[in-house]
């Protein structure tokens, strides 16, 4: 993206903005949460287990240099809204805390619109 003299470049962990005119960079780093979620619904309808998606997720934050500021666990269905470990997760989002999220799957978010 550009907007004058600024050239914007947005990667995985970061966004880098710089102008070139006044050879000023500036680098924002990302910061994520995992959120992962097993709901108490039948086992032969799941996807996988907590550890494996907390392997996964970790994996992929590794492997593409990003940051996790926390690791966030549930255990409840999502067919129903109200999940309160979510919920603050949205809050702490709200704060700053972190700008994104990386979850195995949208599933995993949320089974039904709202």
């Amino acid at each position: 993206m550009k907007r004058g003299s600024w050239r914007c470049e947005t990667g995985y962990g970061n966004k880098t903005v710089t102008n070139a005119k006044k050879g000023v960079t500036i680098t924002m780093c990302m910061k994520y949460f995992i959120y992962v979620r097993r709901s108490c619904e039948r086992e032969d309808r799941q996807t996988l287990s907590i550890d494996a998606q907390l392997r996964t997720l970790n994996e992929l934050a590794k492997r593409e240099e990003l940051e996790i500021v926390d690791t966030i666990v549930e255990s409840q269905s999502a067919y129903k809204p109200g999940r309160p470990e979510f919920n603050k997760v949205l809050e702490r989002i709200e704060l700053g805390q972190a700008q994104g999220l990386l979850v195995y799957q949208p599933s995993r978010l949320a089974r039904n619109a709202v």
